[in-house]
């Protein structure tokens, strides 16, 4: 199998949909938010990668630190914006789940106030490396480390002539959320809690 790609006006999205795929999740904040929250790109990264490590052990007791994501960032000084991949792999339906679980997190958490819970849909699609959104010249980047945060990397290969270095591509494929390699081998995640999640419906 291969993943999934589309190509949607010059930029590009990996898509999720109903398929299995790697675990990914989305923080992001406006700078009209962090404002609003007395905090700087760097707090926001910092007390989101708190959340996540006390949301894992809550609900997946499994403990994982920020070296166990890969990182991409389209940051600007009006935008906070990371996206972050965890090689485990969980289905269609249990991605449901983990949306419902990071929906009462995010209630119960103040760390995981710019965690995003709204990606996990049937029809989710996630912007990859090098593309931007339409409209925007925010381009998504493989991201190191940030305000301290240190998240798993692979150096790009290289060579050396004429005393020269050469520098090749970064590998997406450690980014992309529908890497069916990656996905054979990846840990399953599975909750060992699950929130119940009431979801009001508007009376028209």
């Amino acid at each position: 199998r291969r993943a999934r790609i589309a190509q949607r006006g010059g930029h590009v999205y990996s898509l999720v949909g109903q398929h299995d795929a790697l675990v990914f999740l989305d923080i992001d904040a406006k700078k009209a938010e962090m404002v609003a929250a007395n905090k700087t790109h760097d707090r926001v990264i910092q007390m989101s990668m708190r959340g996540i490590h006390c949301f894992f052990r809550e609900y997946y007791e499994i403990d994982v630190a920020s070296t166990d994501f890969f990182c991409a960032e389209s940051c600007s000084p009006e935008k906070a914006s990371w996206h972050l991949h965890l090689h485990r792999s969980f289905s269609a339906d249990e991605r449901e789940t983990f949306r419902g679980n990071l929906i009462q997190a995010k209630r119960d958490d103040p760390n995981m106030l710019f965690v995003d819970a709204s990606p996990y849909t049937t029809t989710c699609s996630l912007r990859c490396i090098g593309s931007s959104k339409v409209g925007s010249d925010r381009v998504l980047k493989p991201c190191r480390r940030w305000g301290g945060v240190e998240f798993a990397y692979k150096e790009p290969a290289s060579r050396v002539e004429d005393g020269i270095t050469y520098f090749g591509k970064i590998d997406i494929r450690d980014y992309l959320p529908n890497n069916p390699s990656i996905i054979s081998i990846a840990p399953v995640l599975v909750a060992v809690k699950r929130a119940v999640v009431r979801r009001d419906r508007a009376v028209r």
